[in-house]
């Protein structure tokens, strides 16, 4: 076994593991699903690098297709934490704009209610 091999297998127990403690700690929301895809996509992928591994320049068709499906994997966690990201910034500028009207009204109503 070479260096290559085994830290694909490495990897592979390693992301095995995170798979299982995502899975196991997952409360049900929908970014949980995406990050435990991902690692287990990622696990897969360690295990077929693992396989296929030669020392030519040649790739394995199959080995792309798990590099495609491991990158694919993180590219939608990468879009779900923006997603959320996003979703948050629109709320709290929703909040603030919320805020500042409350507080004007109360500024305007307070100077209508004050004897001149």
């Amino acid at each position: 076994m070479d260096v290559g091999s085994i830290s694909h297998l490495v990897a592979a127990i390693a992301y095995s593991l995170l798979t299982i403690l995502l899975i196991v700690s997952w409360r049900g929301r929908g970014a949980g699903v995406v990050l435990i895809v991902a690692a287990a996509l990622t696990a897969v992928w360690a295990v077929v690098a693992m396989v296929y591994s030669t020392p030519e320049d040649q790739i394995a068709p199959v080995l792309r297709v798990a590099e495609v499906a491991r990158s694919a994997g993180w590219i939608a966690v990468l879009w779900s934490v923006l997603a959320a990201m996003r979703s948050e910034e629109h709320t709290s500028e929703l909040q603030s704009h919320s805020f500042i009207s409350y507080a004007v009204f109360c500024l305007k109503k307070k100077k209508l209610q004050t004897p001149h």
